[in-house]
Order: structure tokens, then C-alpha cells, then sequence
């Protein structure tokens, strides 16, 4: 992480510097404070509260973007988390610095103190996309307010610990491999207007929607692997759209997607590199090798066999590179000799 620590005396100078070398990062003065905002992840101030807040308070953008902000006291006793306290994981390094400096992490965020399960730490922690941010705080204030709040998922989940209170919060879990059942539980509670949380790699929102319904919280997993391979110089516009076309039929966005798979002897087609390129993911080569220890399991593809001894190039790359992952789609053949095949990574969400 990058910190930044904002000082004007020298008895906060001489505090930053003991933070400086156990975290790294550097001094700022007022004057270089709204740079600093825009560029670190975390900003710590050691000058007093009044004049923080009102330093603070013309250039505070969002919650969803600001870096974590902390304030240390003058005599270094006390360090408060201010802003982004779980989603910049502010809280977590008021108790590192506290630590540091022999003093106490004063963590004043109502989920930390009440054991309540936290949906924007939940992401953090499990590297989630947080696609609509206007119903993150209506959910979790209903959490506070003591309401039910229903968690529909086709993920794995566990309990990080035992202490969370998970009374209000009810668990539906669908089968990962029909995304027809998680898209009519999202339409029922946008129907009906009930709050729910939907942990997916799917896509659920429908195309004639300008927006997420504010009732329905959307956390996605970044773990879809799609395998591929066409024939040489394939127009990658084309692999492009064939790509697009089989997403478009799984319901999986483009941000759900981690990674592309291909077999040794396509790693290099231009059409796969600059598709790889597109869609911002690597292109994972697996050897042809590999590929025949698992062909057996999937359908043949003629035209790939004689090259890489590999019945089904797209459907081998897909599920090696996912970790033996699960098969969600196997092949999707299209004109032009390009085949796709759709893997989801076994992971399991930490609550």
C-alpha cells in the first residue's frame, strides 16, 4: 500500500517517521495534500482534528474512491480511522500503527464493534466487484437496524468466524451451473422489492435496465476462465464477437472473466493475444502434454486433434487453467474453426 503522512510540527514529524519506516511511504505538507489524496491508499494525518476535517472536507470525492484516512494525536496514544474504514481497510491499519506506536486503534465503525457481518469487507476480502454501490449502505443499515436481509449466492461460502452475528442474514444457495435459477431469485426480490444480497459471477441485471435496482446488492467474483482456440489468422474482431456472443448466452459479464486458456501451438495467433488484450486478462499457455490427459473427458473437435493430439483445446485449457474447475459451458463451436469453452474456479467466499 502507499501512505502519505500529512505533518506541520515537528513533534508530528518525528511520529510519521517511526510510521514511515515500518510502513514506508512519505511526508507531505498542507500545501501538497490534494495530490496526496488522489494517489495514495492510505493518508494519515498528525496534525489536530479541526484542522483535519476542515483540510478534508473540499476534497472528499466518495466512499467508493477515497483512500483510507486516519488521524494520529500529537503524542502518537491514539490513531482513529476517519473515512474508508472497512472498504480502505482503514481500521486494520489503525491497529498496525497502534501497534507500532505502543498506543490504541480507536475503531468507531458500528459492524466492527457490533461482531456484524460487513458486506463492504466481505468484498475486500474476497476480491469482489462491487457493482452497485447505491445499495451497499441500505443494505448493511438494515443489518444494523436488526432486519433480515437474504444472501442469494451459487458460491461456496464459510464463516470466518463463529462470532459474527448471523441472524439476520439468510442464506439461499443455487446450483452454479444453471443460471436460470439465481436470475429468477434476482427478479422475484427486485419484483417484490426485497433486500437481498446476490453473490455471482453471472450476469442478472436485464438489458432494458438503465441501472441496479437500490434494494439489491450485487458482489461479483471475479473467476470465470475461458478456453479458446481458432484457426490461424482468424480476423480477431470475429474471436471477439464469438466470445461476446457465448458470454452473452452463459449471462457472464466481461468483468467476470480472470483469465484466457489456449493450447501451446495457439498461444502465439494474434487473434487470441489481442484478444487477451481486450478483454485486460492474460492468455495462459498449457502444454499440449497436458491437454491429452484430459481430453477424454470432453467432446471431439476434429479439426484441433491432429495438431496438438488434443480432442478439445478449448474445453482442456478452460479446465486446467481453472484448477480442474467447473465446466459451465464445454463448447460453444462457431463458423470459422473458433471454439470457446467456459470454466469457473473453485473458490470459496470468506464471510
Amino acid at each position: 500500500m502507499r501512505f502519505a503522512y500529512v505533518v506541520i510540527h515537528a513533534e508530528g514529524r518525528q511520529i510519521a517517521e517511526r510510521l514511515l519506516a515500518k510502513f514506508g511511504g512519505g511526508i507531505v505538507t498542507v500545501a501538497g495534500l490534494r495530490e496526496a489524496y488522489a494517489s495514495v491508499d492510505a493518508l494519515v494525518f498528525l496534525i489536530p482534528a479541526q484542522l483535519t476535517i476542515r483540510l478534508l472536507a473540499p476534497i472528499i470525492e466518495s466512499r467508493v474512491f477515497d483512500p483510507a484516512v486516519l488521524l494520529v494525536d500529537p503524542t502518537g496514544r491514539f490513531v482513529v480511522p476517519l473515512l474508508a474504514g472497512q472498504q480502505g481497510d482503514a481500521d486494520r491499519i489503525a491497529e498496525a500503527m497502534a501497534a507500532e506506536l505502543k498506543g490504541f486503534a480507536v475503531v468507531t465503525t458500528s459492524t466492527e464493534n457490533t461482531d456484524m457481518i460487513s458486506f463492504e469487507e466481505m468484498a475486500l476480502r474476497n476480491q469482489l466487484t462491487v457493482e452497485n454501490h447505491r445499495a451497499l449502505k441500505h443494505i448493511q443499515t438494515l443489518l444494523q437496524q436488526g432486519a433480515s436481509v437474504e444472501l442469494h449466492t451459487d458460491h461456496d461460502i464459510e464463516w470466518e468466524t463463529t462470532d459474527l452475528n448471523s441472524s439476520g442474514l439468510r442464506v439461499l444457495q443455487y446450483d452454479a451451473e444453471d443460471a436460470r435459477m439465481i436470475r429468477r431469485g434476482w427478479q422475484m426480490c427486485a419484483r417484490e422489492e426485497v433486500p437481498a444480497v446476490f453473490l455471482t459471477s453471472r450476469e442478472l441485471k436485464d438489458e432494458s435496465d438503465d441501472r441496479y435496482p437500490d434494494n439489491l446488492l450485487l458482489l461479483r467474483p471475479r473467476d470465470i476462465v475461458l478456453g479458446i482456440s481458432c484457426r490461424s489468422r482468424s480476423n480477431p474482431d470475429y474471436v471477439y464477437q464469438t466470445v461476446r456472443e457465448t458470454l452473452e448466452r452463459q449471462s457472464i459479464p466481461e468483468s467476470a472473466i480472470r483469465l484466457l486458456a489456449t493450447g501451446s501451438i495457439k498461444a502465439a495467433e494474434p487473434a487470441l493475444t489481442g484478444l487477451a488484450e481486450r478483454l485486460g486478462v492474460q492468455l495462459i499457455e498449457v502444454p499440449a502434454a497436458d491437454l491429452r490427459k484430459v481430453d477424454f473427458l470432453f467432446m471431439q473437435a476434429p479439426f484441433t486433434q491432429h495438431a496438438t493430439k488434443s480432442e478439445n483445446v478449448a474445453a482442456s485449457s478452460a479446465y486446467i487453467a481453472s484448477g480442474r474447475g467447473r465446466m459451465l459451458l464445454v463448447r460453444a463451436s462457431h463458423p470459422g474453426g473458433v471454439t470457446v469453452a467456459v470454466a469457473q474456479e473453485r473458490v470459496r467466499i470468506r464471510l
